[in-house]
C-alpha cells in the first residue's frame, strides 16, 4: 500500500447530500440568516459546490481539493484548522462537520480558539460530535471522541464565549429504517430514549 500520510474516511459529495446532519446544518444557517460560512474540513466540497455564494471551504487534503477543483469548485483553500488564514470576525457561520474527532485534545482547543476568532459576534457555529462507542473506533482516522456535552462545557461554561442554541443526540442507524425513509425517526428515538445514541449535533451562537 502506498504511503499517503493519512486516511480520511469521509463520505463523497454525492453521499453528503443525503445525510441528516447536512440538511440540519444548512437549515440552521438558513434560520440564522448566515451569508458567509466557513466549512472547516470541507472534504469533497459538497456545500461549496452547491452553495458557492455562501460557503468557503478549507481542508488539508490536497488530493480531495484537487478533485473538487476539477469539478469546477473554486471557493476552496488549502490550510489547517489550527491556524486559519482569515482575519478576525470574517464569517457569520462556521460548520465543523466530522472534524473534531480527527484531532487530539490540545489540537481541538487550538481549533476552537481559531474558530471563535474568525466568527463574528452573533455568528452561528454548528458542530457534529461523537461518543465513545465501538462504531467510533472502527474508523481508522478517528483519534478522540467529543460529545455535545464536551463542546457545551468548553465553549459555553469554560470559555464563556457562546450561548447554546440547540443540541440533538443522533442515532448510528437502525437497520432497514433508511430504506423506509424513516431516518428522522431513528434520530428522534436516539434523542428521546438514547437508543443507539452514538453521535450528535450542537448549535451555538457567538456572544
Amino acid at each position: 500500500m502506498p504511503d499517503t500520510g493519512f486516511i480520511r474516511a469521509l463520505p463523497k459529495a454525492e453521499v453528503t447530500a443525503s445525510l441528516y446532519t447536512t440538511r440540519y446544518a444548512f437549515k440552521t444557517f438558513e434560520t440564522g440568516s448566515c451569508k458567509r460560512i466557513l466549512d472547516l474540513g470541507c472534504g469533497d466540497a459538497f456545500f461549496e459546490e452547491r452553495y458557492p455564494e455562501r460557503f468557503i471551504g478549507i481542508d488539508v487534503d490536497v488530493a480531495r481539493l484537487g478533485q473538487s477543483h476539477k469539478r469546477g469548485v473554486s471557493n476552496l483553500i488549502l490550510g489547517t484548522a489550527e491556524a486559519l488564514p482569515f482575519a478576525d470576525a470574517s464569517f457569520d457561520g462556521v460548520l465543523m462537520k466530522d472534524v473534531l474527532e480527527h484531532f487530539y485534545l490540545e489540537q481541538a482547543f487550538r481549533i476552537l480558539h481559531e474558530v471563535t476568532r474568525v466568527l463574528e459576534s452573533e455568528g452561528v457555529l454548528v458542530i457534529t460530535t461523537t461518543k465513545n462507542a465501538q462504531i467510533f473506533w472502527d474508523k481508522p482516522d478517528h483519534v478522540r471522541p467529543y460529545s455535545n456535552k464536551w463542546v457545551h462545557r468548553v465553549l459555553v461554561k469554560e470559555m464563556g464565549q457562546y450561548d447554546l442554541v440547540a443540541a440533538r443526540e443522533l442515532s448510528g442507524g437502525i437497520r432497514g429504517f433508511g430504506k423506509l425513509r424513516l431516518e428522522w425517526l431513528t434520530h428522534a428515538l436516539a434523542d428521546h430514549f438514547g437508543i443507539r445514541n452514538t453521535h450528535g449535533i450542537i448549535t451555538l451562537r457567538r456572544i
